[in-house]
Formats: structure tokens, sequence, C-alpha cells
């Protein structure tokens, strides 16, 4: 069984522009968040909301749930704007999905969209996300029709959102074990990227790289490994985090082998190499990157 490319970026869309002073981490928490309170209003909340961001890309779940807890408080506390509170709430949604709290999640996306409705198409997307996770896959099919139809209303079909919809509709056709139909939304969301000069994205990676799926399980390998090897090159020249390289590293390798095992089996040890280096690598995709490995010597 292939490690699945299965973290699509829905729960990221809500992170926006870098707050321009980058904190540094170098304490505990309730060190931190002492520091913070030596801070003055909206710079206070400022920090510990950075101090969130950067804590839930190192992995740091519990950190990052302290933070923004804390950044949320404060925002109530000086009735800060609805979009804000909102945001903060989508921030912890992502954090409360990436420790696996699916249900905790959904109540703070639902809130979010409570308090703007400019949001209400992000949240509907990763409310679809959340349902794909749990298991739900026709609530997820339904919450991503409804979000699509919202966003080509509102945007029209030549926009980044409405690609990353078809995407991940995408990804729900292949766990599905539907390739044709995956590939019915993968390559007009593939279409819009590039319309969009969006060509090297971290959406069109996670595009390219179902694409490669789908080839693959229905055996059209020369197309399988054109996307691969793009999806790889697309996250080589943007910054993406280790596991996504290393799954398209390891996506790659399988293509190749048979054909090409020396370099196949080389590829799948630098996907191991580089999963492990990330913030918080599974064991179960460490097991199955290693039993591919021992597997496939050349």
């Amino acid at each position: 069984m292939l490690y699945d490319d299965d973290e699509e970026p829905a729960t990221s869309l809500f992170f926006g522009a870098e707050i321009p002073t980058r904190p540094r981490e170098d304490g505990a928490p309730a060190q931190m968040l002492g520091l913070a309170s030596s801070r003055d209003g909206d710079d206070r909340i400022a920090y510990l909301d950075e101090l969130g961001r950067l804590a839930t890309q190192a992995g740091r779940y519990a950190d990052a749930w302290s933070y923004l807890q804390r950044v949320l408080d404060l925002q109530r506390s000086v009735d800060a704007p609805a979009p804000a509170r909102a945001r903060t709430c989508c921030r912890l949604a992502v954090v409360a999905a990436r420790r696996g709290e699916l249900d905790e999640a959904g109540a703070l996306l639902r809130a979010a969209a409570a308090l703007t409705p400019d949001i209400h198409a992000s949240v509907l997307h990763n409310l679809a996300f959340l349902a794909r996770r749990a298991g739900a896959l026709d609530e997820a099919e339904a919450l991503y029709g409804e979000c699509l139809a919202l966003k080509l209303e509102t945007c029209g079909w030549e926009d980044p959102s409405v690609a990353a919809t078809l995407g991940a509709r995408g990804q729900l056709e292949l766990l599905r074990g539907r390739p044709t139909a995956a590939l019915r939304h993968l390559l007009p969301a593939r279409h819009i990227y590039e319309l969009c000069a969006a060509a090297v994205s971290s959406g069109m990676g996670f595009v390219l790289t179902a694409m490669g799926r789908a080839y693959r399980a229905l055996g059209m390998l020369a197309h399988a490994m054109a996307a691969f090897e793009r999806a790889l090159a697309v996250r080589e020249a943007i910054q993406v985090p280790p596991e996504q390289l290393a799954c398209s590293r390891y996506h790659l390798a399988a293509a190749l082998w048979p054909g090409a095992p020396v370099e196949a089996q080389g590829l799948a040890r630098a996907a191991l190499a580089e999963y492990e280096r990330g913030p918080c690598p599974q064991l179960r995709h460490v097991r199955v990157m290693q039993a591919w490995i021992e597997h496939h010597q050349p």
C-alpha cells in the first residue's frame, strides 16, 4: 500500500499573511505567555497569534492551542472585530483537526462562520475535509458540492480557490476507488491553476500528486510518472513541509519500479529520510516506506 498524500491544503487555507515581527520560541508556553503579558493591546495579540502560528507549523499543537486560546480570550475582552475573532477560531480549528479532535474543529469552524459570512465558502471546504477524515464520504461530497457552487457564484471558474475545491473533490473520488471520476475534477483544477499563474504552488503540487495516483490506478504509468515528476519539481521549487516532498519522492519511486530499480530505491530512501526529518512523522507511514524499500531491492 502506498503512503497517500492525504493532507490536502484545506485547513491551511485559513492562514493569512505573515506577521512581520517573528518572535523567538525559546521558552515553554508559560514563559512565552508571561513575555506576552508585558506587551500592550494589539501588540500582545499579534505576538501570541504569531507564536500560535509557529507552534502549529512545528507540530506543537498543545502549545499552539494555549497561545491561540489566549488570543481569542483577549479578542473577546476588547470586543475585537468579528473577522479577527473568526480568523482565530479557524486557526484553533486547524489545531484541533491536527490533534484528531474533529468534532471540536467542526464546532470552531461553525462559530467562525457565524461571526462573518465572508468565509462561508472556506468553512464549507474545511467542514468537508473534516467529514472526509471522519469517513463520512457522502457528507463530504455534499459539502464540497455546496462549497463549489458558492465559489463559482462569487468568484467564477478562473480562481485558485475553485481549483482547491476541485482538487479536494478529486481526492475524495480516489478514496472511493474511482480514479476516472477523480480525473474529471483534477484535470480542470490543474487547468485553473495554470490560468491563474499558480502553476508552481502548493495547490498544484497536491493536484498533480492526486493525478499521478489516479493515472497509476488506471495503469497509465507514463502519465502517472509525468504527473509525479512535475509534482516533485513544483514542491522542490517552493517551501513545503518535508512530508509533502517525501510523499512526492515516494510516489515517483513506486511509479519507476521496476523499470528503473536503482533510481526508485534511491528516491524511496530519500523520501524516508525526508519524512523522518519532519516535525511529527507518523509511525504507520514510516513502516510503509521501510517495507517498500525492503521488498524492492534493485
